[in-house]
This record gives structure tokens, C-alpha cells and sequence, in this order.
């Protein structure tokens, strides 16, 4: 055999070993079927967060990745893990009997990945985190303007937002509510009736 030959065949042989390669990794897909927030806004401009997301992974995944903005410089003072609890609502699923994931930040992802085996299969997380001085006071009144699951590479279907503020409040709470990807906003029955709502899409004014 020449030495032309053996050229083309080991080029040949690298080729389908690359599209071997690439076939077999292209099967994976995580899709975020629900997502479901609990915030408290605390008195002193702190938000303690808690999320339930339900993922339906289609392959294999060990890791889940959870995008936060955090590349360093991000008020997180701490971001959490566990497997939900089955006799609990969110928002009292409290501290006793979790199993905790294990959490690594990747700051230049801006994202913490959480160990999870998954595979052909239906999975929750629920994350709890506390973003620093988030609320700003003023003199005669105080500001939220928080922005969830921000800039994040995944769609994210059937999303719930409760917002629940840990102090009296003597003035009527004004809401507005900003969905930049264009989906659709629904509003739900009004709990607090001292609190007015308005729902903004992207490209239409607010009402």
C-alpha cells in the first residue's frame, strides 16, 4: 500500500470517527417544563428567593446549570440546592429533611451547575438564594426592580411569580410586571386588594 493510500484512509478513518462523535451528543435535551417562585422582600432590602423548576431531560445529563449573572461581582450572598420535599408547598419548605445538591459556581458562565443524575425522565430542583440590598428605601417610599431568569439560554414555559413583602405597608403596593421575550402575561385573581398591577410586553406599552 502507498503512502498515498494509508493518507486517505486515516482521513477517512478521522472524519466518521467526528461524525460519530457529533451524532451521539446532539440527542440530549433538557426542557423547563414549569417554573415556580416564592420571594420574600425582607425589611431590610434583602430578597430571599425559592424556585421549583420541573425539567423533562430527554438523554443523559449529570449536571444541571442554573444561569444567575453571577460573573464575580453579583449580590448572591449564598445560592442553594435540594431535592423538594413532598409534603411541603413552596414557600414553607423550611430547612428540615433535604437532600442537598452539590453547587458549583462557573463565574465566567455566570451560572452554578448542580449535580444531577438525570436520564429520560421528569426531574425537580428547588433553589433558594438571597440576593444582597436588592429593594432601594427612599424617604417617602421603596423600589424593586428585579429582573428573574434574566438573559437565560433556555425557554421557559408556565412560570408563577409570588411576591410577598415582610413588613406593613401603608401605602398601596404598584406593580408592573415586563416580559422581554414576548410571551404571555395572565393575571391572577387579586389577593391584596390595595395592590395595583400592570403587565408589559415586549414591543407594547404598558396597561
Amino acid at each position: 500500500m502507498s503512502k498515498g493510500s494509508k493518507s486517505v484512509m486515516l482521513l477517512t478513518t478521522v472524519v466518521l470517527l467526528v461524525v460519530l462523535l457529533v451524532g451521539c451528543g446532539g440527542t440530549d435535551k433538557l426542557t423547563v417544563n414549569q417554573v415556580n417562585i416564592v420571594a420574600d422582600l425582607l425589611p431590610d432590602g434583602d430578597l430571599y428567593v425559592e424556585e421549583l423548576f420541573t425539567y423533562t431531560v430527554s438523554g443523559e445529563y449529570d449536571s444541571i446549570s442554573r444561569f444567575m449573572d453571577n460573573f464575580g461581582d453579583a449580590n448572591i450572598e449564598f445560592f442553594e440546592a435540594y431535592v423538594p420535599p413532598v409534603d411541603r408547598e413552596l414557600g414553607n419548605f423550611g430547612y428540615q429533611s433535604l437532600e442537598r445538591y452539590p453547587v458549583t459556581l462557573r463565574w465566567r458562565r455566570g451560572s452554578y451547575f448542580i449535580d444531577v443524575q438525570a436520564k429520560d425522565e421528569s426531574r425537580q430542583v428547588y433553589y433558594r438564594y438571597r440576593l444582597d440590598k436588592e429593594a432601594v428605601k427612599y424617604d417617602d417610599r421603596g423600589e424593586l426592580d428585579w429582573s428573574l431568569l434574566k438573559d437565560n439560554d433556555k425557554e421557559h414555559q408556565n412560570v408563577s411569580v409570588t411576591l410577598r413583602i415582610r413588613q406593613p405597608v401603608q401605602e398601596p403596593v404598584i406593580v408592573y410586571a415586563y416580559d422581554r421575550s414576548g410571551g404571555l402575561l395572565r393575571r391572577l385573581p387579586n389577593e391584596y386588594p390595595d395592590t395595583k398591577t400592570s403587565f408589559c410586553r415586549r414591543g407594547i406599552m404598558c396597561g
